[in-house]
């Protein structure tokens, strides 16, 4: 018997002696046991997991309101620095009889918790049990996870050592397992509850998908958006390859975020919102946004299925929303010192040019449409104005970029050749309606 270093302790051996003059019938002597004792430090291996114990950093998936369970067991590994022992009845040895409580092995080994990192929300871990004549430990811990857990990798780490000697004396074995939730099936007081992907809806005055919109220099612009999403809470982002445009931001607007309620899904109003400045270099704009649960995973541990919405931007030329405050001459002096009076006369139903609502929707003169074999510089001899100015009112067309059918901004002057003082507009008294 070479005894594995589990075996710091006594053990009994039983023989029988049997004789048999017959087939299948034998003649045998009582039971005789002797007792051996080993004894001295183990070092190394004295107890080490076992059997259907996990492997060290073992990846184990589990899934909210679904049990994981698994066994550890930890048993003797033997030791090469152990001479064959030979007990005989010579020496002294005992004789025992097997009732005797005496031939047990002593249950030294255990498996206990590593404080750090300790468990995970949601596992527990049984009592110590010992089985057979060595005396194997072995526990079972169970986890189910919680929502809010998935898509975050956790640790717990487990030790077999010896019950009665230093890990000094007997080294332990340390063996930690990585546990990842999923989002799996949950059920919640017996109520299904709908796990599949956040998307958007087009419901109420939540855009759909592909929709057109106009916009114009300074109009805030809000598209409404609409989620629907199951127990976990989700976020709508830019999408990765289009984006939204530079200056836009996505907010949330109406929905808390955080766990719905059990077998329903919630519904979550969401803005896309942007204030474009005067100085378009493109006649379209898109906007492509993705709504996804804030954990990105599914059961299967991959990446989430994104629902996409785009819409798109087609800028109003010659158009233009004041700011707060704003005035007639200001809105003149902000493009380029035009004349305030010739934007006034564009817009009829503004009756006191020094009180102008913030947000509404501005005339700033007349658009053309661009013709085969049209030039920056024969459109401005046409309508008398610089092609400096025609190339500032129009910064999509700049550097050879006018094609035919695009709408360009004219601006002619009142009184061409004529000096205009922009810089300290001057607040007019009039009559109302004349």
């Amino acid at each position: 018997w070479k005894p594995p270093c589990s075996t710091v302790g006594a053990f009994p051996a039983c023989f029988v002696l049997c004789e048999s003059a017959w087939p299948g019938v034998g003649v045998c002597s009582p039971p005789a046991c002797v007792r051996a004792e080993v004894q001295g430090g183990c070092l190394r291996g004295h107890s080490v997991f076992a059997g259907h114990t996990p492997g060290h950093n073992e990846l184990l998936h589990g899934a909210v309101g679904q049990s994981l369970r698994f066994n550890m067991t930890a048993v003797g590994a033997a030791d090469p620095s152990f001479k064959w022992l030979n007990f005989t009845g010579q020496g002294g040895v005992p004789v025992l009889e097997p009732s005797d409580g005496r031939i047990r092995a002593n249950n030294d080994k255990v498996i206990s918790i590593l404080a750090d990192p300790g468990l995970p929300n949601g596992m527990s871990v049984g009592d110590n049990m010992y089985t057979g004549m060595l005396q194997a430990a072995s526990r079972e811990a169970e986890w189910t996870p919680r929502p809010g857990q998935e898509g975050i990798e956790f640790r717990a780490c487990f030790k077999a050592a010896s019950k009665t000697k230093e890990d000094a004396l007997c080294i332990p074995e340390t063996r930690c397992f990585r546990l990842l939730a999923d989002k799996g099936e949950p059920t919640v007081a017996a109520a299904h509850i709908d796990t599949s992907p956040p998307r958007f809806m087009a419901e109420g005055n939540a855009v759909a998908d592909g929709t057109e919109l106009s916009i114009a220099p300074g109009c805030l612009v809000v598209v409404k958006l609409s989620i629907s999403r199951g127990p976990y809470d989700s976020v709508v982002v830019p999408e990765r390859s289009v984006g939204i445009p530079p200056g836009a931001e996505i907010r949330r607007v109406r929905g808390a975020g955080g766990m719905g309620a059990p077998g329903a899904r919630t519904i979550e109003e969401w803005e896309l919102r942007w204030q474009p400045s005067r100085d378009f270099l493109q006649d379209e704009y898109p906007a492509c946004m993705e709504v996804l649960d804030t954990l990105n995973r599914t059961s299967g541990g991959l990446p989430a299925e994104r629902d996409t919405l785009c819409v798109q931007f087609k800028v109003m030329r010659c158009r233009y929303c004041p700011t707060e405050g704003q005035s007639l001459m200001e809105v003149a002096h902000y493009w380029w010192g035009s004349d305030w009076i010739q934007i006034w006369g564009a817009n009829a139903h503004i009756r006191n040019p020094l009180k102008v609502q913030p947000n509404e929707l501005l005339t700033l003169g007349p658009t053309y449409t661009v013709k085969r074999g049209d030039t920056m510089s024969r459109l401005a001899d046409r309508f008398g104005v610089t092609r400096d100015r025609l190339e500032l009112l129009n910064p999509h067309a700049r550097g050879g970029g006018m094609a035919a059918g695009m709408q360009l901004c004219v601006m002619p002057e009142v009184c061409p050749g004529q000096e205009h003082t922009v810089n300290a507009p001057r607040r007019p008294s009039y009559v109302a309606g004349q």
